[in-house]
């Protein structure tokens, strides 16, 4: 990771104290998991989602100290291992290369443009500087999806 890229800092916030428990506050290689009972300040943007209830919130820490929304994940029906989903986006976030010209969720939408799903045919018109997100229809870039969260699934059309 390069010195002079922002710092995504991921926030797993709750007010289930068992799941908070098993979580612990940490700095990982790439990214920083903060475990929280609050939903973090972040700079004000009217695209700010309003979150209610068990999320992962990733944003980007600027140089400045802010913090500012990137995209966020309630917390599933099903078990997972939040820490891992929080390692793919922030690994995918700052990987700016496709694979095989498939974007994977966290990645940054290289240009405007629409984008297929490759596995179920939706399209998702998207604007350079974005993050990918996970399929609504198919949920491809779940740790419960079709595809893997490390495969790539956007394709521009």
């Amino acid at each position: 990771m390069s010195e002079n890229l922002d710092k995504i800092i991921v926030f797993l916030v709750s007010s289930n104290a068992e799941l908070n428990s098993k979580y612990s506050s940490k700095e990982y290689f790439n990214f920083e998991f903060i475990v929280s009972g609050a939903i973090p300040e972040l700079s004000k943007n009217p695209g700010n989602p309003k979150l209610t209830g068990d999320n992962l919130i990733f944003t980007r820490r600027n140089k400045n100290g802010d913090l500012s929304y990137l995209t966020h994940r309630p917390k599933p029906e099903k078990n997972f291992d939040w820490i891992e989903v929080a390692q793919s986006f922030a690994y995918n976030y700052y990987n700016l290369e496709s694979e095989n010209g498939f974007w994977r969720w966290g990645q940054i939408v290289p240009e405007d443009g629409s984008y297929l799903c490759r596995d179920c045919g939706f399209i998702g018109d998207f604007l350079a500087g974005e993050v990918f997100p996970i399929c609504d229809v198919c949920l491809d870039g779940d740790p419960g999806g079709p595809i893997p969260l490390s495969e790539g699934y956007w394709e521009l059309v």
